[in-house]
């Protein structure tokens, strides 16, 4: 907890992340509709579920555009390998850093989604991005980051894991397992009810560097006193 009065004004008991001014609301042409997952090459981030979601988008919805960005084709899985597998080689576009924030934000804001069917984050860096772009992010209704998202008041856009469990490596990690319909309910209704220009970029307008800073510089000068 972060006992400073600007933080308790916020009802904050964590320090959060900051997002880059570069991140922000851009005027871009949402035709044709596409839809982004953005994320490290890690176990957590769940590709493979991200390659069969991806699937029936395609197979469902020809007409939507489908881009990954990542940071290494080959870790946790192959990327190449899992767009083969999938059938969407050549329907995908992968995209790398380099990537400055300004190039990034305007990928975000050519969506009309992006998708974070990871099976455990933290604080969930991505679903943040999006939102300050003011493009709805998807994400799975599980740990930090859907905690998060409840606090924002997006819990409409959290998706129900199936109730079924794996077990994963030597610390016995908990993960939820995810199917594909849930997800496909969620993106029509997004697709049906969207928000309002603005909405969501104004739920997390305060997670800025720029509102962010002094709350920062507040807690560390706390901490040398």
């Amino acid at each position: 907890s972060i006992g400073t009065d600007a933080s308790q004004q916020r009802g904050l008991t964590w320090m959060p992340h900051g997002l880059g001014g570069a991140l922000r609301p851009l005027d871009v042409e949402r035709q044709p509709l596409r839809i982004g997952i953005v994320g490290t090459n890690q176990s957590r981030k769940n590709w493979g579920f991200a390659a069969l979601l991806c699937r029936a988008i395609h197979y469902r919805m020809p007409e939507v555009r489908l881009w990954w960005h990542i940071d290494t084709f080959v870790r946790a899985v192959d990327v190449n390998a899992l767009l083969d597998d999938f059938g969407l080689a050549g329907v995908v576009e992968v995209t790398q850093p380099p990537m400055t924030d300004g190039e990034l934000a305007e990928r975000y804001a050519s969506c009309i989604m992006t998708l974070n069917p990871a099976g455990g984050e933290g604080f969930g860096y991505t679903i943040f991005e999006s939102l300050t772009c003011d493009v709805p992010c998807l994400h799975t209704d599980y740990a930090g980051g859907a905690s998060l998202m409840r606090s924002f008041r997006l819990e409409n856009y959290l998706v129900p894991p199936s109730g079924e469990w794996t077990i994963e490596g030597q610390w016995n990690l908990v993960r939820p397992v995810l199917a594909v319909e849930p997800w496909m309910n969620k993106i029509n209704y997004v697709l049906q009810e969207r928000a309002e220009a603005g909405e969501l970029a104004k739920q997390v307008e305060h997670l800025q560097w720029r509102n962010l800073s002094q709350l920062w510089l507040r807690w560390m000068r706390e901490g040398i006193a």
